[in-house]
């Protein structure tokens, strides 16, 4: 496997680790919706930002940059559907 891939790979993984992990610690603390979530996105919007920055930099030709951004993008929106999903659920744990 290209050591590159398993860099892109990791940094999604490492978004969503972290986002779901403060939007946990953050709603246990706070019952404030908008600033747990946004807290959320900005971690995912800043991570993959710079993950965007870096493909765009290292990457050999231009499909694979096209490719590269729109599998970012695409990770961004999942993580924030995951994001959604955990406040609900955390959510629901904590009023339970």
């Amino acid at each position: 496997m290209n050591l590159q891939f398993i860099e892109f790979l990791s940094i999604i993984f490492v978004s969503l680790i972290l986002s779901v992990w403060v939007e946990v610690k953050m709603q246990n603390k706070t019952h404030n919706v908008l600033a747990t979530m946004s807290i959320a996105f900005n971690i995912n919007l800043f991570i993959l930002g710079i993950a965007s920055i870096w493909w765009i930099l290292h990457a050999s030709d231009n499909a694979s940059i096209i490719l590269g951004i729109q599998l970012l993008l695409a990770a961004f929106f999942g993580i924030l559907l995951i994001n959604i999903g955990v406040f609900f659920f955390v959510r629901n744990r904590v009023v339970s």
